[in-house]
């Protein structure tokens, strides 16, 4: 019998046929998946990425995420991308706070800049190839944890 590689495929009879494990992923999501998963992610990401192809989902998710943001420090729409992010959670002067330490908070500005710069910014500009089936769930997901913490996050008071 011949060793499995789980890297990439997986053999799915004992003819050894084999798929790419990102095609088991569209192959299997269905709607009871989509269904459990809408549960516990932010209703207007259920109904604007998860029926969508993938670059989609992604533009999708971050343009939600851009809005909030932009609504919750009252800002105008020439601000934009990682711009917008400094505003809001740059570690000394954002309008928004998270975080105990200073650490903690340049931490919380680098990780929404960078989401923005790694993941937003790439559908936008070509097809991707890099991010595909179960990680553009996991990407949405993210972008859910990342309205949390925007929910979460404190006015700074002015002094």
């Amino acid at each position: 019998m011949r060793a499995l590689d789980y890297s990439d495929t997986y053999q799915l009879t004992s003819l050894g046929r084999s798929t790419n494990v990102d095609d088991i992923f569209e192959k299997t999501v269905d709607r009871a998946f989509i269904s459990r998963l809408s549960e516990i992610i932010d209703d207007e990401l259920n109904r604007s990425c998860l029926d969508k192809s993938y670059e989609d989902a992604i533009t999708s998710a971050f343009r939600i995420l851009e809005v909030r943001v932009r609504n919750r420090i009252n800002a105008g729409p020439e601000l934009i991308g990682t711009e917008l992010m400094d505003v809001a959670f740059h570690p000394e002067k954002g309008k928004l706070v998270f975080g105990e330490t200073p650490s903690e908070r340049h931490a919380v500005h680098q990780v929404f800049r960078s989401a923005y710069m790694m993941l937003r910014n790439p559908p936008s500009h070509r097809y991707l190839e890099e991010f595909a089936g179960a990680e553009i769930v996991e990407i949405v997901m993210f972008v859910d944890f990342l309205l949390k913490i925007l929910t979460k996050a404190t006015d700074r008071v002015s002094t």
